[in-house]
């Protein structure tokens, strides 16, 4: 299991993604992964990365990566963790 979740990371952050000619097959099969995994920090991993995939990318792999995420927030509570509120007022604390 470990094994799989690595090589489905390591392509996520790969140029190969970008280029694929079937984003959406991918996009599909990092949707289920990331439903059934069991680890949070995992899943919020893969959140990063797909965010981060989400700012190299053209609009259209963008928009889905941002799609991806707000589908898997009512399925992986961690996520909205992850893209919760910043509060303002500690921020300006550590001023």
């Amino acid at each position: 299991v470990d094994r799989f979740y690595r090589a489905l990371y390591a392509k996520l952050g790969s140029t190969d993604f970008q280029t694929a000619s079937t984003p959406t097959l991918f996009l599909n099969l990092l949707y289920r992964a990331m439903k059934a995994d069991k680890s949070s920090k995992r899943v919020a991993a893969f959140a990063k990365r797909l965010l981060q995939h989400a700012l190299q990318a053209g609009p259209n792999h963008a928009a889905a990566a941002v799609y991806l995420l707000s589908n898997m927030v009512t399925e992986q509570p961690v996520i909205t963790k992850l893209l919760g509120p910043i509060d303002v007022d500690e921020e300006e604390e550590e001023e």
